[in-house]
């Protein structure tokens, strides 16, 4: 039996009630076929598209909302302008996936519409209007026009703030939380900060009616805006803001595991990394492991989606323990995460080659703190092995990214390093490390019989070394200046026979330094050797050091230095007017 339009109308809304879409459609396309009136066809066309769309059917969908227009374009009356600007708004939501400029073309002309009405004075229309902004917003947020959707944005919150109705307060504290994100793509952190802030406060106040509803929301506003206080520098506000997100995850996960757990997750990593960045490396290690953990049970349950992060938070928690200096713990996270990053490579090498290459030379840095620590030239060996993988991945690599360029710089360094390094070096390097060290604690120290202690040790190592290496033209240089500011502190504490000894070993390196000379003459000068102490002084009287300042202020000046150290001589005057007369 035939039904009739009504039967079929009837039917089809019943049919939907149920979701049973196809059926629906079937019914109302049967009405369709009946109906004589064009507000009739284009109702049912309206409807149709509708349906088209819950099913994800965008060109059927797009059809129906095509013919319902056209229909309403031979309508005349005003009153149907409302209904024009409903299917223009629908078939703009069709068009978003498949093309985002006919979307925006539909929203403009439903937003024309919508501001036609409301300057006659329909104030029902002002939520329509301002919901077409937000959604003309949303399309130009998607086309990556970020000044046209901040535009948008702002005139639906304009208009939200005048609504009396309270049922608006969701969509105008997503627009805020989208200007947030606008403004922090530009950087403007003030303005970001503003609009997080707003959108908080209305979501918190949301959660009271639907908690599981907005917590969403109320997490995703948290976290920017610990992200925005980050940016901004403000770390205790930020640390404050990451851990509301935390909690509110945490929530959300017991709740809806698979949906909200990474999400606790990446918050984690985000107070992880920010502890690091304060230099609290204890507190950026417990939440790193607890990051970890929970991306190793992601993994486990999605490895196409979460092995990466995995890899990510065990090469964090490799950094912030070799930060602490525990280097057996940096290995080892290291080496967990340069494992997982490598397998991923295989399949995947354009998307992780470059992680495999930062965890590794992150292990190559490592590794040569641990050969010039302990001189094992093992690490040599494991240095040279994972520097030949990393060169050659990066050789793929043509484009010139900081990062990449970065990489192969350091690729290249430790190249060079790992390959001349030898045992000699190794214990030569680190007699300098010790030097460098004990020179710091000479220069702490004011008095002579302090400063003593620290340069006898630096001699020794010297001598050690130059044992080692008897034909070293640096280390012998090295060693006679060395003994040279020995020699200036035995004379500082009027112990002139032993700078003259060290003086005469300094002269054995057959290094022909005038400040040797200089020092020489003090100690003569000092035993009452007045001959000898005024031969040396006046063959120096010429001569000008290093940094080109003449000797015979040097000598004058160290006269009066060893003078106010009580070094006893009683020729100190007859020196200086030697000095003074033949400088003039």
């Amino acid at each position: 039996m035939k039904l009739s339009i009504e039967e079929n109308i009837t039917q089809g809304k019943l049919f939907t009630k149920e979701k049973l879409y196809a059926d629906a459609i079937e019914s109302y396309q049967a009405a369709l076929l009946s109906v004589s009136t064009s507000v009739q066809q284009t109702d049912i066309c309206n409807t149709l598209g509708l349906l088209y769309q819950k099913m994800n059917l965008p060109e059927k969908a797009s059809t129906y909302f095509n013919q319902s227009i056209d229909l309403y374009k031979l309508l005349t009356d005003e009153q149907n302008l409302r209904e024009q600007a409903v299917v223009y708004n629908n078939l703009a939501t069709v068009c978003l996936a498949s093309n985002i400029h006919l979307a925006i073309e539909n929203y403009r002309i439903a937003l024309q519409i919508y501001t036609k009405l409301t300057e006659n004075g329909q104030t029902a229309f002002h939520p329509h209007l301002a919901n077409t902004h937000f959604a003309l917003g949303e399309a130009f947020q998607q086309k990556e026009d970020l000044y046209a959707a901040k535009t948008q944005f702002k005139s639906a919150v304009k208009i939200y703030d005048q609504l009396p109705e309270q049922a608006f307060n969701e969509l105008k504290a997503i627009a805020h939380y989208h200007l947030g994100n606008l403004y922090t793509e530009e950087f403007n952190v003030y303005d970001a900060m503003t609009n997080y802030t707003k959108a908080l406060g209305i979501f918190l106040n949301l959660e009271t009616g639907n908690e599981l509803k907005f917590k969403p929301y109320t997490a995703a506003v948290l976290n920017n805006l610990g992200v925005t206080y980050k940016s901004m520098g403000e770390a205790e506000k930020a640390f404050d803001y990451y851990e509301q997100a935390l909690r509110a995850y945490q929530y959300l996960a017991r709740h809806k595991h698979t949906l909200f757990t990474p999400y606790e997750a990446a918050t984690l990593n985000s107070l992880s990394i920010l502890y690091a960045e304060t230099k609290s490396f204890e507190k950026a290690i417990a939440y790193s492991h607890k990051t970890v953990d929970i991306y190793n049970d992601l993994a486990d349950e999605s490895p196409e989606s979460y092995t990466h992060y995995l890899a990510t938070s065990l090469h964090n928690l490799g950094l912030f323990y070799f930060e602490l200096k525990a280097i057996g713990s940096a290995e080892k996270y290291f080496k967990q995460a340069l494992q997982i990053r490598s397998k991923l490579a295989i399949d995947q090498p354009e998307a992780f080659d470059a992680d495999v290459c930062a965890t590794a030379l992150n292990l190559v840095e490592l590794y040569q703190g641990e050969l010039e620590n302990k001189m094992d030239l093992h690490y040599q060996t494991l240095g040279l092995s994972l520097l030949e993988d990393v060169a050659d991945r990066l050789q793929k690599y043509t484009e010139n990214r900081p990062v990449l360029m970065s990489m192969k710089s350091d690729c290249s360094y430790y190249l060079d390093y790992f390959n001349r390094i030898s045992l000699p070096q190794l214990q030569l390097e680190n007699t300098f490390k010790k030097i460098h060290a004990l020179t710091e604690d000479i220069h702490s120290t004011i008095y002579p019989k302090e400063k003593i202690i620290f340069q006898k040790l630096i001699v020794a190592l010297l001598e050690e070394q130059l044992g080692q290496s008897p034909q070293n033209e640096n280390l012998k240089t090295n060693l006679a200046d060395e003994y040279n500011s020995l020699s200036w502190l035995y004379l500082q504490l009027n112990q002139p026979k032993k700078a003259e000894k060290i003086l005469l070993k300094a002269q054995n390196l057959d290094k022909n330094l005038p400040s040797l000379q200089c020092n020489l003459a003090h100690s003569y000068l000092l035993q009452g050797q007045i001959t000898e102490a005024k031969s040396s002084y006046l063959s120096l009287s010429n001569q000008k050091s290093r940094e080109n300042k003449p000797y015979v202020e040097i000598i004058l000046q160290d006269l009066d230095k060893l003078n106010s150290n009580e070094a006893l001589s009683d020729y100190f005057d007859e020196i200086r007017n030697l000095l003074l007369v033949n400088r003039n």
